[in-house]
């Protein structure tokens, strides 16, 4: 048995729409569950969540303490920072009232934004799932004998003071772990043991479903360093390829789809290889201009290179943007096109790049087929979500 201790919040996202009730805690025994592991769930839930955790958590033993409030998390898009509501929940979790307290053999820990989870186990994996303020696991006396600490780059950055994915490993080791893994996005992520570190790549989908992606990785890795008794790198590489499964499908993997996975690695480019994007889409009203300032903030958070008209060029006259914005094109190898509305403009910068052999993702969420065959018979692959066309994209410009 899998003893997890972890949220259960309700998840709002406005494109693509999304409200249900989940989070970190809740959403890993699902994904444990499903491959056949007995799991006992300790988490908080308010009066009016209670029935449907009971009902989505059938057949999963349950511990709940009582919250005087449901949490929130309202995202616009999946990679949209959320709104966590009550802000109640927003201050120092050290200064929360609830705890949860566990004793068992095996336990996955995540942070929770109500309180604390103080556990005791002879193994624990544990996933802090806040980058604000990451605390270690022993701070609020859990213990461990066999300790495995799974964090994204930013959680790990700030828990050991090292940007450098390898040295926070080094870090978190030198602080008690057992095991130490950074997740890097479309770089994989970094495995560190007594024995050295070592790189898991991530894998390709054909879309991409990021909210939660984190939460089954470290229920898959929990599953196969703590059940399974797997090498902590075999470990990382199950937790991987079942993420994979889970963002392309939104359903978490049972045995038979973690054996037979066809997804392939990714193997990243060094970044002196890096491609530059090349940002097209109209930017003549403030919808507009707001997607595209969406698409750079989420490029630069994935470190890539760009071009945007709107930003490097600016609106003009026909004989003032032309040249630049072409020149600009000429510069990158791969396009991310927003194309909603047809703008004359980028269906242009659209054709001109595929008469460079560049690499064109298109964004397109209200567009009939009909009107975008000439798009597709260029060879541009289409995403009509968000997420997917920025994972598309970045992949294009990072990944061999």
């Amino acid at each position: 048995m899998i003893h997890v201790a972890g949220g259960t919040y309700l998840e709002f996202c406005r494109e693509p729409h999304w409200y249900e009730l989940y989070g970190s805690g809740l959403r890993a025994s699902l994904a444990l569950n499903k491959l056949g592991v007995p799991v006992c769930f300790s988490t908080f839930a308010d009066k009016n969540q209670k029935p449907v955790l009971n009902q989505k958590a059938n057949g999963i033993n349950l511990d709940v303490v009582d919250a005087s409030d449901a949490v929130l998390f309202s995202y616009l898009h999946p990679l949209s920072k959320p709104v966590i509501e009550p802000e109640i929940f927003l201050r120092d979790c050290r200064q929360r009232p609830y705890v949860i307290n566990v004793d068992a053999e095996k336990v996955l820990r995540f942070g929770v934004v109500e309180g604390n989870a103080k556990v005791r186990a002879k193994m624990a994996t544990y996933d802090p799932q806040t980058p604000s303020d990451p605390r270690p696991f022993t701070e609020n006396g859990s213990s461990a004998e066999h300790l495995a600490v799974v964090a994204n780059k930013i959680e790990a950055t700030r828990l050991t003071g090292h940007p450098d994915p390898k040295m926070a490993c080094h870090e978190i080791l030198k602080q008690g772990a057992e095991v130490a893994v950074v997740k890097c996005g479309t770089a994989g992520c970094v495995v560190g043991t007594k024995a050295g570190i070592s790189l898991v790549p991530a894998y390709r989908t054909n879309s991409v479903w990021p909210i939660g992606s984190g939460d089954v990785f470290s229920a898959l890795f929990a599953y196969g360093w703590m059940d399974l008794k797997l090498d902590p790198v075999e470990a990382a590489t199950l937790a991987s390829k079942g993420t994979s499964h889970y963002v392309e499908t939104r359903d978490f993997p049972d045995k038979a789809a973690l054996q037979k996975t066809t997804f392939q690695p990714l193997r990243p480019l060094p970044s002196e290889k890096h491609k530059k994007v090349y940002l097209a889409g109209p930017f003549f009203n403030l919808s507009q201009r707001w997607l595209i300032e969406e698409f750079k903030t989420a490029l630069e958070n994935a470190g890539v290179k760009y071009f945007s008209p709107l930003h490097h060029v600016g609106r003009g006259v026909a004989d003032a943007v032309y040249d630049p914005d072409i020149e600009g094109l000429k510069t990158c190898s791969v396009v991310l096109a927003c194309l909603d509305g047809l703008d004359p403009g980028t269906n242009y910068e659209v054709g001109y790049a595929h008469s460079l052999g560049a690499k064109v993702i298109a964004f397109v969420s209200a567009e009939r087929p009909e009107n975008l065959k000439m798009i597709v018979g260029g060879g541009s692959q289409v995403a009509n979500d968000f997420a997917t066309a920025l994972y598309l994209t970045v992949w294009a410009a990072t990944c061999e």
